[in-house]
């Protein structure tokens, strides 16, 4: 598979990390030093204002603010080299751990082109096994790999943009953020600078497990390409296809969802999230509407047959009890007005059931009825004689 555009295109994001970063950590700087020389003088006032203070106690406090204000300092300013240590060190311990699950002695780089490539020969191995059937005869076949096919490449497919979201996501987000380490001076707004740190650490871990589950699911999916049971047997090469999109369902969920459990289990925060899980859903649905749409096919068809048989039935039925004979023109003609009858029933019960139908019943019902007029008895007189 061609990858340069898609290589294009993350080299583009790192630039315009890259020009987010330089400015914001401009717009970072003036404020720290305004905030700083606040938070400074406010320190001061209070121990001038403050009776009986102890002068080495509140140089100890001075000296404190100072050490913790140019650890923000240093982070602004050197924000470009210690960006691109945390994330080497991350992609070197995740391609580490990802390695030595897999078993394999020699450590790769893993990179979301190497994701696209792998469920694409999949589906490709799939497609091409289904190929050398007869596709008329064996059309059964064919509707069950096709979608599977597309299955297993959706989800190789969110994967990988799972890891190009949050390779590029975190540069951006962490890039557009430097600023807000500006507000470490004051009190009232340090949380914030002291969130970004904590951000720093959760994008570290999310990275590292997705990593690691990606080395780990790459390692085996590249076996399921040569694991096609080299027979004709249809059923056989229906039961390794469905193991196949199994297998990528689970691959699937765990590059998801684990590497968030992770971050929630081992931070007690919430984890950054692209809500990919999501859209994949949607295009889970999309790919299986397809057997879906084909069975409800089917099934539509096998209902009108039975339908027809039934009505054949019933006319011959009728035919008998009229006195004519059950010729093909008569049953025709017969079964014709049979389905016509039970066609108008059925559509006069849907026309209830809409708002409009119900309406016409409710306006119906609220139409006073009048009332009922008892007869009166006469009495019979009976004369003597």
């Amino acid at each position: 598979m061609n990858d340069s555009i898609l290589n294009q295109v993350i080299n583009q994001y790192d630039v315009s990390a890259s020009s987010i970063q330089s400015a914001s950590a401009g717009i970072g700087l003036g404020i720290f030093n305004t905030i700083a020389a606040i938070a400074i003088a406010v320190l001061a006032l209070s121990h001038l204002l403050r009776k009986g203070v102890d002068m080495v106690d509140s140089n100890l406090e001075l000296i404190k603010l100072l050490i913790y204000l140019n650890v923000f300092y240093y982070l602004i300013v050197n924000y470009n080299s210690i960006s691109g240590i945390f994330f080497s060190a991350v992609v070197e311990i995740g391609n580490l751990l990802g390695a030595k699950a897999v078993g394999v002695s020699t450590v790769t780089d893993i990179n979301a082109q190497d994701i696209f490539h792998v469920g694409y020969l999949i589906a490709k191995n799939i497609w091409d096994t289904s190929v050398t059937f007869n596709l008329l005869k064996d059309f059964q076949m064919v509707m069950i790999s096709v979608p599977i096919g597309m299955f297993v490449m959706y989800c190789f497919a969110v994967i990988g943009l799972e890891l190009i979201l949050v390779q590029i996501g975190s540069k951006i987000i962490l890039a557009g953020g430097i600023f807000l380490l500006a507000f470490s001076g004051l009190t009232w707004t340090r949380d914030y600078a002291e969130r970004y740190v904590h951000t720093f650490f959760h994008i570290g871990i999310k990275m590292i497990f997705i990593y690691i589950l990606i080395g780990l699911g790459l390692g085996l999916s590249k076996t399921w390409i040569q694991n096609v049971p080299g027979t004709a047997n249809i059923d056989a090469i229906i039961k390794y296809e469905i193991e196949l999109a199994l297998s990528a369902y689970i691959y699937y969920k765990l590059c998801l969802k684990l590497p968030d459990q992770a971050v929630s289990w081992l931070t007690g925060r919430m984890s950054l999230g692209f809500d990919t899980a999501a859209d994949v859903k949607g295009a889970i649905k999309t790919v299986a509407a397809a057997p879906a749409a084909v069975a409800g096919a089917v099934a539509g068809i096998e209902g009108i047959g039975k339908a027809v048989s039934t009505a054949t039935q019933v006319a011959k039925s009728s035919l008998a009890t009229q006195g004519k004979p059950a010729n093909a023109l008569n049953t025709g003609v017969e079964t014709i007005k049979t389905l016509g009858a039970a066609q108008k029933v059925e559509w006069d019960k849907k026309v209830d059931e809409t708002k409009g139908g119900k309406l016409a019943k409710n306006i119906l019902d609220a139409i006073p009825k009048p009332p009922k007029t008892r007869k009166k008895r006469t009495k019979k007189v009976v004369t003597k004689q």
